[in-house]
């Protein structure tokens, strides 16, 4: 339970106030979710060498572990290829991308 009482600029305090009702706090569990950009739904082409950004919308609580996958295999970063993964959004650039980057 909790209590309040006041104090003033002339220091005299109030008498507390009754007992709040009883007060739970607990975890709220969202399940994990994703939502892809609308570009990414469909074959998208870029030249060679440029730097592609691949964005989705993440959801979940407690925050859910973002993990990028290509050809079924952990995406592993390098000077090349980066994640940006903040409570909403997770973002992998892939840097002078190349052929061997399609998938």
């Amino acid at each position: 339970e909790f209590r309040v009482s006041a104090r003033n600029s002339a220091a005299v305090i109030s008498e507390p106030a009754g007992p709040t009702f009883p007060v739970l706090c607990k975890d709220e569990l969202v399940p994990a979710s994703i939502k892809l950009d609308y570009n990414m739904k469909e074959t998208m082409q870029f030249p060679a060498e440029t730097t592609i950004t691949l964005g989705t919308l993440i959801a979940g609580m407690p925050a859910p572990e973002v993990t990028w996958t290509k050809d079924n295999r952990p995406m592993v970063r390098s000077s090349r290829v980066d994640r940006v993964t903040t409570k909403r959004t997770s973002n992998t650039v892939i840097k002078d991308a190349s052929r061997a980057d399609s998938g």
